[in-house]
């Protein structure tokens, strides 16, 4: 393996620092050679008192198991040969870049202009060859071939920004941009035996877009009462034709109690800050050309004497995908006491994902298949959360505080259906072959919590050792007679609470910190006996 690394930066300024540059790429170039890791499992296994060679040249001068003279291939193959015949060999080339120009302008120092331009590159290619005497390539005459990867994403950044204060009272900070990705990669590779008859290859590319129009504006007075807007109107070419773009607004205001004349007189608390935002989300990482027609190889077909290859649509067409949303809505308090000994925040949050992407079933006919990519379902994640940090102990030269962080989760799958597909009610995940096939794990289902699971309650064995478990109306009976009417729900594997606590601690030149973590109120289910715990 090698690798060889270099980077450069570059932060000059101009024009009395109103125009101001950073510059920034790093570079790398690898070499690497790759073992056959299975040389690893046939050193465990191979017999030691045969040698390593032999001089057969029938393997290259390499010992190899034989039977009357014929290749034994379900043997344990030479390791050595497995290493040395083999020869598989990759480079590759990375470069990391971007440029931030950032001017203020002259006859308006207030304004400023931002543009940022990056990219993220990536070029490799992996050869392979082991010839037709090697414990691999006996039995399909070698192999050669290589593979190339090529990849790059692209970036432009670009907005304005004007600052102003007014009456040393009123703040302002409005900013207006533009932003554009482009993301790419193309894979293509061939093989082939060294007899030159079984060749393959494959070639793949894939792209798709990002684009942004954004904005924001914020406004305090005397840092007391605090409010924000913004808004990104974003557009994917992952989506369908009339529903690529996405308006994505948000809100905050804020109210500094601390400052008002009512809360001079208690001087414990240095900071207090009630706030409220919402905001949505979008999510777009669903993988490119899902909204479109597209088609793959199915085989081949016989006609008239010749071979064709056959082509067809390879799933349903979803023109009406669109963005993911996520509505997120929060109350918060932020506090600092005691002369900043202590300080923390209390939030509670209101999480509603709609349009969730995902796969869902579909009748066949008038569908080609039975499942198609879409919008469908609705999910609610509500809870508190709260983190507190104490400066316990501060000295000259030893330092202590530690951090309390605990958060509560509860979830509801709302709905499965949307304004075009109407959905079943539940469906099962997490299958379950053994013991005596009690069939799925878990349910996610309409109005419940996901985690469910939704299993036999267990009874037992009988003097077979086949299980026992609990019908619906209590009574005992054999798993074999089950049903899905006697399951129910019978624990939850995500925890109804998360906690951690970190202790800091410094003497001089040294620092340790000790961190603790846990969660509550959840059950593991355990596989090899097939019945939860607590």
């Amino acid at each position: 393996f090698e690798r060889y690394t270099g980077s450069v930066n570059l932060a000059p300024s101009f024009f009395e620092d109103h125009l101001n540059i950073n510059f920034n790429a790093k570079g790398m170039i690898s070499n690497n050679r790759f073992a056959d890791t299975g040389a690893i499992g046939a050193a465990i296994a191979f017999d030691p008192t045969q040698p390593v060679m032999n001089g057969n040249s029938k393997y290259g001068g390499y010992f190899a198991w034989e039977n009357a003279g014929e290749f034994i291939s379900i043997a344990t193959k030479n390791p050595v040969a497995m290493l040395q015949q083999k020869k598989e060999e990759a480079n590759s080339k990375n470069l990391v870049g971007n440029i931030q120009v950032d001017y203020k302008f002259h006859f308006l120092p207030e304004l400023r202009a931002n543009l940022n331009l990056g990219m993220d590159m990536a070029t490799g290619t992996q050869d392979i060859y082991y010839p037709k005497e090697s414990p691999l390539g006996y039995v399909d005459n070698g192999k050669t071939g290589y593979e190339t990867i090529d990849k790059y994403n692209h970036l432009l950044d670009f907005y304005l920004q004007y600052a102003k204060d007014f009456n040393e009272k009123h703040h302002f900070d409005i900013m207006a941009g533009y932003s554009w990705q482009h993301f790419h990669r193309s894979t293509e590779n061939a093989y082939n035996n060294l007899n030159g008859d079984n060749p393959t290859s494959y070639i793949f590319k894939t792209e798709s877009y990002l684009i942004s129009f954004f904005g924001r504006v914020n406004y305090d007075w005397k840092e007391r009462y605090l409010f924000t807007f913004s808004l990104r109107h974003e557009g994917s070419s992952r989506f369908g034709e009339n529903h690529k773009w996405g308006n994505f607004p948000a809100v905050s205001v804020g109210w500094r109690i601390s400052d008002e004349k009512f809360m001079k007189g208690l001087s414990w608390i240095d900071d207090l800050k009630v706030r409220y935002d919402y905001g949505v989300t979008g999510n777009q990482e669903i993988g490119n050309y899902n909204s479109l027609a597209t088609y793959r190889a199915f085989g081949w077909y016989q006609y008239n004497g010749n071979r064709f290859h056959v082509w067809g649509p390879s799933k349903n067409t979803n023109s009406e995908l669109r963005w993911e949303k996520g509505h997120n809505q929060n109350v918060g308090l932020d506090f600092s006491l005691f002369s900043h000994k202590v300080t923390g925040s209390f939030n509670y949050f209101h999480r509603k994902q709609s349009d969730l992407l995902g796969d869902y079933s579909v009748p066949v006919p008038p569908n080609l298949f039975s499942t198609i990519y879409t919008n469908v379902g609705t999910l609610r994640n509500t809870g508190f959360e709260l983190d507190v940090t104490v400066n316990a102990v501060r000295t000259k030269d030893f330092t202590y505080s530690f951090t309390l962080v605990g958060a509560t989760n509860n979830n509801k799958f709302v709905s499965f259906s949307n304004d075009i597909y109407k959905g079943q009610k539940y469906y099962s995940t997490c299958s379950m072959a053994n013991p005596n096939n009690p069939g799925y794990l878990q349910r996610i289902e309409e109005g419940e919590r996901i985690g469910n699971y939704f299993t036999y309650r267990y009874a037992g064995v009988d003097k077979k050792g086949d299980w026992l478990i609990y019908d619906k109306k209590g009574n005992v009976i054999p798993v074999a007679q089950g049903t899905e009417e006697d399951k129910s729900v019978t624990g939850n594997g995500l925890p109804k609470f998360t906690g951690s606590m970190t202790h800091n601690f410094t003497y001089k030149n040294f620092d340790l910190s000790v961190a603790f973590r846990g969660a509550a109120g959840f059950d593991i289910f355990n596989v090899q006996i097939g019945r939860a715990h607590v």
